[in-house]
């Protein structure tokens, strides 16, 4: 399947496939390039081995029979890249749904307010960067503010602690959150509360130094965090020992119209609790090329166990009549034995209900596929009080020739609507 603005969309059976790929030593004179397309020329030059794939650096020039069928430049204003995000698509910001409550989900790359210092960092040459000095807090604003129209409740993920990487022993991300909420505030979103819980130092993985998290931010004229409800899943679970901990919390939309979930009226109606995730990564999976078990990914049977572990939590909301929203980074693909441990238990991925050429939120070398899921109960998605959407932008940078590679995150940052009978 074609993705609607380039690249191809790969199901888990070819996941593992080698896409052939060359570069241009000037890319700023190269043609444009798309899937479907023809070269008319032959490409020539040496053929060498980078980031586990076969390369071929381009000497000659090319030309390219572009597929009438099909054009990346006539996407629409949903591509916001790094410069396009300065301005929202038509100039003005999404309707909002006054009835519905939204959650965005950001993956937020290792996101710290601080410029590291070289002598505290494991390595000065990769852990040292400026997020600020950089548009990164400013792209992520922009995007919470105009492309999803600052929504109710936003899932972060890879929140970083307030000195980044720097190996202190600082865990709270207060100072990275509370420059995240003040870039927001500066353009016109609201002033978002933040729920977090630290993690212990250096125990839950990634970079050296960040203790990265995940977290959320509320706007409190709209929901309210349930007292008592925020916690952190897997503490003691094997599958979760140096890995991130799943971030839970039940929010209530204030309404004076709230009337209930639309199935009871308990002290949990109009409530929604959100279980935001960044299983274990697939970083270091093995190539297609590798001499040893090519395309292995040793940390997959990690990520069903913390699928597992989740289910059970969902399991126990579901016998409370409750509705649930899983979110975030889960590092597998649809049809992938991760995210198939949800769907087994009855629960159904929003993505599902895309078009399948808009079914990815990530860009692989061109290899487009979904990482961030939207999981929900079968009995929410069947009387349609949730739907879901991909905000296509970030992930496809770098994707078209001279294109930089300066992004706020390498994720699409992702939109869902309940309707639990609030406005918000």
């Amino acid at each position: 399947v074609r993705g609607a603005w380039g690249g191809l969309v790969v199901s888990v059976s070819d996941m593992d496939c080698w896409l052939p790929s060359f570069r241009t030593q000037r890319t700023d004179e190269a043609p444009m390039a798309d899937v479907g397309d023809r070269l008319e020329d032959a490409i020539q030059g040496p053929l060498y081995f980078r980031s586990g794939a076969y390369q071929m650096v381009t000497t000659t020039e090319f030309a390219v029979e572009r597929n009438a069928l099909f054009s990346a430049t006539a996407a629409t204003g949903k591509h916001q890249g790094s410069d396009a995000v300065d301005t929202p698509a038509g100039g003005e910001r999404r309707a909002r749904d006054g009835q519905a409550l939204s959650v965005m989900t950001m993956n937020c790359f290792n996101l710290d307010p601080k410029v590291e210092r070289p002598e505290l960092v494991q390595n000065p040459s990769r852990d040292i960067d400026d997020d600020i000095g950089s548009g990164q807090f400013a792209s992520l604003a922009r995007a919470v503010v105009f492309e999803a129209n600052a929504p109710a409740l936003v899932a972060l993920q890879e929140i970083q602690d307030g000195d980044g990487a720097e190996q202190t022993a600082l865990v709270s991300a207060e100072n990275t959150l509370q420059v995240l909420v003040e870039h927001i505030v500066d353009i016109g979103g609201p002033s978002y509360a933040w729920a977090d819980i630290a993690p212990e130092s250096g125990a839950d993985g990634g970079q050296p130094g960040g203790n990265i998290r995940s977290c959320f931010l509320y706007d409190p004229s709209r929901v309210e965090l349930v007292p008592n409800s925020l916690c952190r899943l897997g503490e003691q679970h094997e599958a979760f020992e140096g890995s991130r901990k799943p971030l839970m919390a039940t929010f209530r939309c204030l309404s004076p119209s709230v009337s209930g979930s639309g199935t009871d009226d308990s002290e949990m109606a109009g409530c929604l609790t959100v279980i935001n995730v960044h299983l274990a990564s697939k970083r270091h999976q093995h190539s297609v090329f590798a001499t040893r078990d090519p395309g292995f990914d040793h940390r997959e049977s990690t990520r069903i166990a913390q699928a597992d572990c989740i289910e059970e939590a969902l399991s126990q909301l579901r016998q409370r009549g409750e509705d649930y929203y899983v979110t975030g980074d889960f590092n597998d693909v649809a049809g992938s034995e991760t995210v198939n441990r949800f769907l087994l238990a009855g629960n159904v991925n929003l993505v599902d209900q895309l078009p399948a050429s808009e079914r990815f939120d990530y860009n692989h070398r061109g290899k487009l596929h979904v990482l961030m899921h939207g999981i929900v109960s079968a009995e929410m998605a069947a009387s349609k009080r949730a739907s879901y959407e991909i905000l296509h932008g970030n992930e496809l940078q770098g994707m078209r020739p001279g294109e930089g590679f300066s992004k706020a995150s390498d994720h699409a940052y992702t939109l869902a609507h309940f309707h639990p009978n609030c406005a918000v």
